[in-house]
């Protein structure tokens, strides 16, 4: 599997391909080339993170997925974007990363529940970092195990069309709500979180750098 450095070449130059048919689409074809450049550029902010990348070309291209998601109404993406933007949030900027995740679930939209969970997750991780009381961090990963209750089976391989954050599971909820547990300096809680996910879960997401639950 190529990294971040290896596919991000590939990625820009498919979002160009895909700008510069835009510009000449008809407004049906258009807003469907958006709605994928709208796709593209957050896997661009992911990718650049990823490598690496300083914060302001992270920042771009969350920009650019929010603008063409907002072009095209597309109400989810916007908050979706917003997720990301908190997960890229730095843990001394615990206050920024908090609204951002607040603004996803909170927005005038409706996230499918899979990333819905994801961002009450977030919400209590920025808690935890703020020094939130731990049954205020422990009520919102309720809300977040409640959101994850209610999504369907995952539709299949991940695509660039496919339902927005498909790859957030249970397992991966349950090793987070562990890391929110060790931020908030609770690690017995935390090893308890973590019950039957195993070590091999735990190494794979522990700790948390934002790993991606892809969407595509």
């Amino acid at each position: 599997m190529a990294g971040p450095h290896e596919a991000l070449p590939t990625v820009l130059g498919i979002l160009a391909a895909i700008n510069s048919a835009a510009r000449t689409a008809a407004p049906g074809p258009r807003r469907e080339l958006l709605v994928l450049d709208a796709r593209g550029a957050e896997l661009a902010a992911w990718l650049h993170r990823d490598a690496g990348a300083p914060a302001p070309a992270v920042a771009y291209w969350h920009h650019q997925a929010k603008e063409w998601a907002t072009l095209t109404g597309d109400g989810a993406m916007h908050g979706y974007v917003l997720l990301r933007q908190a997960q890229a949030a730095d843990r001394t900027d615990a206050t920024r990363m908090l609204d951002l995740a607040r603004a996803a679930t909170d927005g005038p939209w409706t996230l499918p529940p899979r990333p819905r969970a994801e961002a009450f997750q977030q919400q209590a991780r920025a808690l935890a970092l703020t020094g939130a009381d731990t049954d205020q961090v422990a009520r919102v990963l309720d809300q977040a195990h409640n959101a994850l209750a209610q999504s369907t089976l995952a539709s299949g391989p991940a695509t660039c069309t496919g339902p927005l954050g498909d790859g957030y599971t249970s397992e991966r909820l349950m090793v987070q709500s562990a890391i929110c547990y060790r931020e908030a300096g609770q690690s017995r809680r935390a090893v308890r979180a973590c019950g039957s996910s195993g070590s091999a879960s735990a190494n794979r997401w522990w700790p948390n750098r934002g790993r991606r639950s892809p969407s595509r």
